[in-house]
C-alpha cells in the first residue's frame, strides 16, 4: 500500500495483533482498544519510554488506513516535521513542503506524529509550527501523536499558543502505563 511506503522499515511489521495490551494497565488497554476501533480520533499517547506507544501509533495508522480509504493520512516522525519546518523557512510560500501544501490547498488530513517532543524548536520554528497547526485547526485536520514528556513537560519546551492549538485538536490524552504488579 502506497502510504505504509512512508512508514519507517523497522515499523512497518507492527500492528494491533503483536502489541501485548496485558503488558499496560487495564484501564489504558481498554482506551487502547476504543482508539483502535475509532482511528479517526486524535489522540495523544503518553508515557516512559519504551512502552509501546509507538506501537499503538503504528497500530492506529493501519486502521485507519484499513477503515477510511478516502481520509489523507499522513505519518511523520519527529526529523520529517523539523525537516517540513526547516524547508518552509528556506523556501517560503512558494515551494511549500508536503504538510504546508496540505493546508494551502485546503486538503483536510490527519497527521500521525511520532515523538513530537524530540524537536528542539527555535522560537521562528515555534511560530512556524502554530501556524501550521493553526491552518491545520481551522481545516479541520486531526493529529495523532506520541511522547516521552507529560503535557507540563511539554510546556516547557514549547510556548504555551503552540501547546494549547495542539491540545485544542485532540480528541483524548492516554496515558500508556505498565500494568501494575499485583500486591504482595
Amino acid at each position: 500500500m502506497a502510504l505504509l511506503r512512508r512508514l519507517p522499515k523497522q515499523l512497518r511489521e507492527m500492528d494491533s495483533t503483536t502489541f501485548d495490551l496485558g503488558r499496560i494497565d487495564v484501564a489504558v488497554a481498554k482506551s487502547v482498544r476504543d482508539m483502535l476501533t475509532t482511528p479517526q480520533k486524535a489522540v495523544l499517547l503518553l508515557g516512559e519510554v519504551g512502552i509501546g506507544k509507538t506501537h499503538l501509533l503504528v497500530s492506529k495508522f493501519k486502521q485507519h488506513i484499513a477503515c477510511c480509504v478516502r481520509d489523507e493520512v499522513l505519518w511523520y516522525g519527529a526529523d520529517d516535521v523539523a525537516e517540513e519546518l526547516r524547508l518552509m523557512a528556506l523556501h517560503g510560500p512558494e515551494d511549500p513542503p508536503r504538510l504546508f501544501e496540505l493546508v494551502a490547498l485546503e486538503k483536510p488530513f490527519h497527521l500521525y506524529w511520532d515523538d513530537l517532543d524530540k524537536m528542539k524548536l527555535s522560537e521562528s520554528a515555534d511560530a512556524q509550527l502554530f501556524r501550521l497547526l493553526n491552518g491545520m485547526m481551522l481545516l479541520g485536520c486531526r493529529i495523532s501523536a506520541t511522547t516521552n514528556m507529560s503535557l507540563d513537560e511539554l510546556g516547557e519546551i514549547w510556548s504555551p499558543a503552540l501547546l494549547r492549538r495542539l491540545t485544542e485538536m485532540l480528541d483524548g490524552v492516554i496515558e500508556v502505563a505498565e500494568q501494575k504488579g499485583e500486591a504482595a
